[in-house]
């Protein structure tokens, strides 16, 4: 298991990023690569295809088809009443959560990350106070003793606590393979 002294220089090193590192918040992450929308329905559209501003499909999504994303957005678009009146993010994480899970090929990863650019792309949304624990956020967390699909800060190490949920679930993204 990591030490605190060194879990705190590796969030030292995670703050003070840069894009070549690809050490970012996920909504310093969500501002350069997606544009805040003017509607909903664009927010979703963005949000779902995984298409930043420079054109071209987040590395997160790049394996996936265009079919399971188009139909994840689809399907969001027609629950669009359903993402208005969603005020917090685990709301709105359960909602495109289940949608992916009916979608075959879509899973948690792309729930996480189109709730995200939705938040963040709208801004109507809370963002996350749990961090929520899937793919590389999950090994990461692993790593650190803390399991499930979603944890609260308290659960890590006292040095991870420095960061809000999003950060913490991008540091232990980032950096799972240091712990």
């Amino acid at each position: 298991m990591i030490r605190d002294k060194d879990l705190s220089l590796l969030i030292d090193v995670y703050l003070r990023g840069t894009p070549r590192q690809g050490c970012f918040s996920a909504n310093q992450t969500c501002a350069d690569e997606f544009e805040q929308m003017k509607d909903l329905e664009g927010a979703i559209s963005t949000a779902t295809l995984s298409v930043t501003k420079q054109g071209k499909r987040h590395p997160h999504q790049r394996r996936l088809p265009a079919s399971v994303l188009t139909e994840v957005k689809d399907r969001l678009l027609e629950k669009i009443k359903d993402v208005e009146s969603c005020r917090n993010f685990d709301q709105l994480h359960g909602l495109v959560s289940g949608i992916c899970r009916d979608v075959h090929g879509a899973g948690p990863l792309l729930a996480y990350d189109v709730s995200s650019r939705i938040a963040f792309g709208f801004r109507t949304v809370l963002p996350p106070v749990l961090v929520y624990l899937h793919a590389g956020a999950a090994k990461g967390a692993g790593k650190l003793g803390v399991s499930g699909p979603k944890a609260k800060l308290e659960d890590f190490p006292e040095p991870i606590r420095r960061l809000d949920a999003a950060q913490a679930e991008d540091f232990l993204c980032v950096f799972k393979d240091k712990f």
